[in-house]
C-alpha cells in the first residue's frame, strides 16, 4: 500500500510517499508528466505555476518537491489523487 501526504512549504508545494513505492517510479511519473504524457490529468495552469520539480529520497519514502509559490495543495491533492502509482 502507498500513502501519499501533501503539503505546502515556503517555496511551493511537497508531496510524500511512502509504503510500496519505488523512487524509480516517481522519477518516471515526473518525466511523464513534464513532457504532457502523465496520467494525473493535471491542469495546463497548475503546471505552468510549477517552476521546478526534485524528487528525493529513498525507495519506500520518495518526496516530489515542487516549487512555484502560488502553489496550492488542494489542487496538487487533486492531481496526485489520479496518478497512477
Amino acid at each position: 500500500m502507498i500513502s501519499r501526504t501533501v503539503n505546502k512549504t515556503g517555496l511551493g508545494v511537497n508531496v510524500k510517499f511512502s509504503g510500496d513505492i519505488q523512487k524509480s517510479q516517481v522519477a518516471n511519473m515526473i518525466d511523464e508528466c513534464q513532457s504532457g504524457k502523465c496520467g494525473c490529468d493535471c491542469e495546463a495552469e497548475v503546471m505552468k505555476k510549477i517552476e521546478t520539480i526534485n524528487v528525493s529520497g529513498n525507495d519506500g519514502d520518495v518526496t516530489i518537491e515542487l516549487q512555484g509559490l502560488s502553489l496550492g495543495v488542494e489542487e496538487i491533492e487533486e492531481a496526485v489523487s489520479k496518478c497512477k502509482i
